[in-house]
């Protein structure tokens, strides 16, 4: 089931400011199609992670923010 973001959005300021990653898994496209078309999420990963991956992006979102 798809969530409506714009409620998300208004009670969690949060969500705007810092960068959130979805985690998806590859063969469910609805989470992925939720994703991409959300604006809350900035970023998309692919279940199952590996932590190599996930370090590097995480590198570059704190370099991001600083």
């Amino acid at each position: 089931m798809l969530v409506d973001d714009s409620k998300f959005r208004r009670k969690e300021q949060w969500a705007v400011e810092y960068p959130i990653v979805a985690v998806c898994r590859e063969e469910n496209m609805e989470q992925l199609k939720y994703a991409v078309t959300s604006e809350v999420v900035a970023d998309v990963m692919f279940a199952p992670i590996e932590a190599s991956v996930a370090k590097r992006r995480i590198e570059i979102y704190i370099k991001k923010m600083n």
